[in-house]
């Protein structure tokens, strides 16, 4: 097989993106690798994101380029799912609406899983940016790779197989540095029911016959602004702070449910290991149901938790096993409530 012979499709969800979006269009536009389709799925945005999108279109005759527009807004990982739906490429890409792609990024993945046909969803790594394209330098936490997305062990190689033990417990980059075959879109759209981020169910199904795959080259820069700080160590802090026990106690049954339908749908084996995933998994539940410091004791001594959790959460988790978490969550969206309120008295009255 050689790339001639297959067809490349990009998707990209937007939504209230007229800041950046051309920027991203520009560096998806100028790849050294033509895409034979693009499909731009916006969710119902009311700003001139979509103004923005055709105009871009029009002028640059991009006949390939398909613009799809949701009635109503609902969502993310529904507005990701349509977008796939609607991509017929051998190799399909995902982009988000905010950040630079290097001119190099398409034909480097598409290479490399040529010459890989194990790879059935590849990774890469990927370069934070600001709001003005410049470059941010990030502390990296022990054992952490990209800009703090990867988990390992040892120094990443040139191009890392991750299983679906490891994938159980994290994901490995943002769905923007992603591209995956058609067969895991087919049953991603089979499989997928909306609990789990998309790219991390994306990169289950793979890692199921150990396809899933890292590649250690930054091929594009990652946007953090104000509504996008997932890469950098505050998103950790903010996260830990705004999130509930009832909807971390979701997101793991959600983790241990999607693994499990996975691996049945696959044929694969219950290995040792993730039966220990899914076992950690089941104790963060039982933890977060009814939190106290015999129960984190209990955490601490399973090995995979400190895979699991870096040291910000760690500490939230003995916080939480003090039973002091959710005075501290409702305070915190208490004060964002306030200053909301604030903020939109400030704007009436101007």
């Amino acid at each position: 097989m050689n790339d001639k012979k297959l067809k490349i499709s990009l998707v990209m969800a937007t939504y209230n993106g007229e800041k950046y979006i051309k920027k991203q269009l520009e560096s998806i536009r100028k790849q050294t690798q033509p895409i034979d389709e693009v499909i731009i799925s916006d969710d119902n945005s009311n700003d001139t994101t979509m103004k923005i999108v055709k105009n871009y279109i029009l002028n640059y005759n991009l006949h390939n380029w398909y613009v799809y527009s949701n009635d109503e807004n609902i969502g993310y990982k529904k507005n990701f799912y349509r977008a796939i739906k609607k991509a017929t490429g051998d190799i399909i890409f995902l982009a988000d609406q905010d950040d630079e792609w290097y001119d190099f990024k398409v034909k480097t993945m598409v290479k490399k899983m040529i010459m890989n046909p194990q790879i059935m969803a590849l990774n890469s790594s990927l370069q934070l940016i600001d709001e003005k394209s410049n470059q941010i330098k990030i502390r990296l936490d022990k054992n952490y790779y990209n800009s703090n997305f990867l988990y390992l062990e040892h120094t990443p190689m040139e191009v890392e197989v991750f299983g679906i033990d490891y994938i159980g417990l994290h994901n490995i980059s943002p769905g923007c540095t992603m591209a995956f075959r058609k067969e895991i879109a087919s049953l991603f759209l089979e499989l997928y029911d909306y609990k789990l981020p998309h790219d991390w169910f994306i990169n289950m199904i793979a890692s199921a016959t150990n396809g899933c795959f890292y590649l250690n080259e930054k091929l594009m820069g990652y946007r953090q602004h104000g509504n996008n700080t997932i890469g950098a160590n505050t998103s950790v802090i903010s996260g830990i702070l705004t999130k509930t026990r009832s909807e971390r106690i979701y997101d793991y049954m959600s983790r241990n449910n999607s693994l499990i339908e996975i691996a049945e749908q696959r044929n694969i084996l219950f290995s040792d290991e993730l039966r220990q995933v899914i076992t950690l998994n089941n104790l963060m539940v039982k933890f977060y149901k009814n939190p106290n410091l015999i129960k984190l004791f209990k955490l601490r001594f399973n090995p995979l938790y400190y895979q699991l959790a870096k040291r910000k959460v760690r500490l939230w988790e003995f916080v939480t096993s003090l039973k002091l978490d959710e005075i501290i969550v409702r305070w915190i969206k208490r004060k964002e409530k306030n200053e909301n309120c604030s903020s939109n008295s400030y704007i009436q009255q101007t």
